[in-house]
């Protein structure tokens, strides 16, 4: 049974989540709208880097993104595309390192090659199920019989 307080607390509740939505997306709106949220996702811009600048939090930011399927599928696409710079900016930290820096710049660039994986797996994750096989003896018997007979010594 729903006491009157609890549907006060209920209320006020979604009135409270219906004014941070309103303040996220004027945030949004203010920062350019949700295609230049987009685009700076798709930079390489980490979410959390990005709400500090616009001033929202990130859950926040998540919310509005799952408001709509279409944002959803839009953030997914970026991020799919921020792999491209993450993998880009591992090669700049690695070309920038210094012998004094090397395991640091190690680690930044491992950490973004990690994401660019889980971001785009089909271009940079494990390729699962890929296997080779390679019958030794053969390739030496190969190599043999390519040989000229000059070279074969018959004993």
């Amino acid at each position: 049974m729903n006491t009157a307080a609890m549907i006060a607390d209920k209320q006020a509740m979604e009135t409270h989540t219906k004014q941070e939505m309103s303040k996220t997306n004027k945030a949004i709106h203010a920062f350019g709208g949700e295609d230049r949220i987009l685009d700076r996702v798709a930079s390489g811009q980490s979410v959390l880097s990005l709400c500090a600048e616009i001033g929202v939090s990130a859950g926040r930011f998540y919310d509005w993104v799952n408001k709509s399927e279409e944002r959803t599928a839009a953030l997914a696409r970026a991020r799919e595309v921020s792999a491209h710079s993450l993998v880009e900016q591992t090669a700049a930290i690695v070309d920038a390192a210094t012998p004094d820096d090397v395991a640091v710049a190690k680690l930044r660039a491992e950490n973004r090659w990690r994401m660019a994986k889980a971001f785009n797996k089909a271009q940079y994750g494990d390729q699962a199920g890929m296997t080779v096989n390679l019958n030794m003896g053969d390739m030496a018997l190969d190599s043999l019989r390519k040989r000229p007979a000059s070279v074969v010594i018959d004993v």
